[in-house]
């Protein structure tokens, strides 16, 4: 069965199991006030508009507390199945959000391998001037420097807008600021192919 349709299910049994809970609880209420005050108001079936206190005697009354003690072991019983099926539709719902979380890393690679190699296509395919400025980047940052980091990516991203027609590329991460460094700084400077796709 797929996660959805199990969250959807845990979700039905644990709301059907509050609102018994919550019926059962008024129930007790009604039963309570009607115990105490030995009388209850109710809607005139003749005239709904209007209303009826209807009053108990004694027996009455003793049968009243009989059906309370009844609710009271009904309410017993369902608020150990409300706990347990809250319990059962937060642990599902627990585990969809992790594997959500999962899925949404997995995305992300994805999304930033598909950018990194097409950034390395745009290079490889680009032209003389472009070239240059590959070459003058190789020579200003021949180390991955941490301190450079900054400046590094800012001069890649005016590398990459020469020669990027496409969707505008307007920030790269950590990561592919560095795979990018490292790929120009292995280049030899000539050969076409300046790095292979990711």
């Amino acid at each position: 069965m797929k996660t959805l349709k199990k969250i959807q299910l845990k979700r039905v049994s644990f709301n059907g199991a509050m609102r018994r809970n919550n019926s059962l609880e008024r129930r007790m209420e009604e039963l309570t006030g009607a115990i105490q005050n030995r009388k209850i108001v109710v809607a005139d079936p003749k005239n709904p508009d209007t209303t009826i206190t209807k009053y108990f005697n004694a027996a009455q009354v003793a049968d009243l507390r009989r059906r309370r003690e009844e609710v009271k072991n009904a309410l017993l019983e369902s608020n150990h199945d409300c706990r347990k099926k809250e319990f059962e539709f937060k642990a599902i719902v627990k585990d969809k959000a992790s594997i959500a979380r999962e899925n949404r890393i997995t995305i992300r690679k994805t999304i930033e391998k598909g950018k990194a190699n097409s950034i390395i296509k745009l290079l490889n395919t680009s032209s003389a001037k472009v070239m240059d400025d590959l070459n003058s980047f190789r020579t200003a940052y021949p180390e991955n420097l941490e301190t450079a980091q900054t400046q590094i990516k800012g001069d890649l991203l005016k590398i990459i807008r020469k020669v990027n027609t496409g969707m505008p590329i307007t920030n790269i991460s950590k990561k592919m600021t560095a795979d990018l460094h490292n790929g120009i700084s292995r280049w030899n400077g000539q050969n076409v192919k300046i790095m292979e796709k990711l």
